[in-house]
């Protein structure tokens, strides 16, 4: 029987996008109730994944879905379920700057609630699995095969419920907004547009990529790329929560989950230094680029329950 250590210290909240609202079960409630609310966590639509063939479309589209990104921050509407597989041709012509950031945060933000639905559900499913072995009761065989295949993903031993509850969860929209954002130059970079790497992701032979036209000679590095921006989202969300570099940000999200706190990106920057060369001075970048385009309010951002309809428009 696989034993739990981390229900008797106090179990981690959870915050489900859409319908399936608040999990958050106290260490004394009794685990038959768990798995009650835990069936509150349940399958979504399937996704509409579109492509836009130009930014002004996609602006039309948006304008006509009612899709305001102030009306995220300021009345918590729902983000629709539109899911782009590529940045639309032309981003980078749109000469206005804000006009062209706000058509890259409108586009990126339902892929990272999607990308952090996809963890949340997996955590939701690991807090049950914890509540039943904190009980006393062993996991059917259709829970241990769920259990051992999440333990792979994350890569750490099944057996350690507590060491994968630090590595699933959700990245808050604030970091991975400002991140693509820097890391795609708003949506215009060469490794976007033909590769759809929002995130400046290396990889070596591993995977596909795009050389940079500036690598240094002698160095075998690429900029992965990725069949779907969405591809992209989830493999950045994965990296920060395995990679040895980013163990400080899982120390400090696994701290705010303790206290009861939502998670906010700028409270995790300090733990984001490995991720550039540039440092400190990458963080300060970070921090403002949060700070100057308001997204902060949107760490509390949901997808909506309902799949929007797209017109032949695209």
């Amino acid at each position: 029987m696989r034993r739990s250590r981390v229900w008797s210290v106090g179990v981690a909240g959870i915050l489900m996008a859409g319908a399936a609202a608040a999990f958050v079960p106290p260490v004394q409630q009794h685990v038959a109730t768990v798995l009650d609310q835990a069936g509150m966590v349940g399958m979504r639509k399937p996704a509409t994944v579109v492509a836009f063939a130009s930014p002004a479309k996609l602006k039309r589209h948006f304008a006509a879905m009612g899709y305001d990104l102030d009306a995220v921050r300021e009345d918590n509407m729902p983000v629709p379920r539109v899911f782009l597989s590529k940045v639309p041709d032309g981003l980078d012509a749109v000469t206005q700057t804000r006009e062209r950031k706000a058509v890259f945060l409108r586009l990126m933000l339902p892929l990272v609630l999607k990308a952090n639905e996809r963890v949340l559900r997996q955590r939701a499913q690991l807090l049950v699995f914890d509540a039943k072995l904190a009980a006393g009761r062993d996991l059917n065989s259709d829970q241990q095969r769920r259990l051992d295949a999440i333990a792979a993903e994350y890569k750490t031993d099944p057996d350690r419920l507590d060491l994968l509850l630090r590595r699933v969860d959700a990245v808050p929209p604030s970091l991975a907004l400002a991140q693509a954002a820097i890391e795609s130059g708003w949506g215009t970079s060469r490794f976007v547009r033909e590769g759809n790497a929002a995130f400046g992701q290396w990889t070596t032979a591993k995977h596909k990529g795009i050389v940079p036209k500036d690598r240094v000679p002698g160095m075998t590095h690429k900029i992965r790329s990725f069949d779907h921006l969405g591809d992209s989202v989830r493999s950045y969300i994965h990296n920060l929560n395995t990679h040895r570099a980013y163990a400080g940000l899982r120390d400090l999200r696994t701290s705010m989950r303790a206290e009861g706190k939502r998670l906010a990106g700028g409270n995790l920057l300090p733990a984001m230094i490995s991720y550039s060369e540039k440092k400190g001075a990458y963080i300060d970048l970070l921090r403002s680029v949060i700070r100057t385009n308001r997204l902060a309010p949107l760490d509390g951002a949901r997808l909506s329950d309902r799949n929007p309809r797209i017109g032949s428009d695209v």
